[in-house]
């Protein structure tokens, strides 16, 4: 008995360990928002929001306020649990938009435009080659195979920029920018105006 229970102790140690991990990896760093998620999402939470991930990397702050809400609601109320839709939403992780900079050969003109004597000039330049730039393949057949399951309806996908706090303070300057998509279309016209609002919500001067 003795040892079944120090067993059980150590699973769940383990469980907490890697939970607190996976909050960090994908939520919050922020610790007021750690105490929430660390009392609202349990590991299954954490691992069902893993699997509808595009990339990987945080899921941003909308995403993490509207499961958080969600989870508050449904643990907090009875009533207002079984109101409560099935929701669908995947998730595209921050190091996908990190990957996008680095890889259109944007990552360090950006980061010498606050040096520049002519910001603006470089800054519009910078932003013309943001939105003509490209993901990696992996990226688009990802995107494709996720606007297959949904039908065309006219639905809205937001595209959060992914400057948080911590990065702005280090590279860059600027306010945050939400971009919207419409899912209209064919699954191929579809996956490239997904693909577009990610592009946009690259840092912008």
């Amino acid at each position: 008995m003795h040892e079944q229970m120090q067993q059980q102790a150590h699973v769940t140690g383990h469980v907490e360990a890697l939970k607190t991990q996976l909050i960090k990896m994908v939520l919050t760093h922020d610790d007021h928002l750690f105490q929430l998620c660390e009392k609202y999402f349990d590991l299954a939470d954490l691992i069902a929001i893993g699997k509808r991930m595009i990339g990987t990397g945080m899921v941003g702050g909308k995403s993490v306020g509207m499961l958080l809400a969600r989870n508050i609601l449904a643990r907090e109320s009875a009533n207002v649990k079984d109101r409560l839709e099935i929701h669908d939403s995947f998730f595209i992780g921050s190091d996908v938009f990190y990957s996008y900079v680095i890889q259109n050969d944007c990552w360090w003109k950006r980061h010498h435009i606050k040096t520049a004597d002519n910001i603006f000039e470089k800054a519009a330049h910078l932003q013309q080659k943001l939105n003509a730039g490209s993901f990696s393949a992996g990226y688009y057949r990802t995107i494709q195979r996720n606007a297959e399951i949904f039908r065309p309806i006219p639905d809205y996908r937001p595209f959060q920029q992914f400057v948080g706090r911590r990065l702005r303070q280090l590279v860059f300057r600027g306010n945050m920018k939400a971009c919207f998509a419409a899912n209209q279309g064919t699954p191929e016209q579809r996956s490239t105006v997904s693909s577009r609002p990610c592009a946009r919500c690259t840092p912008a001067p």
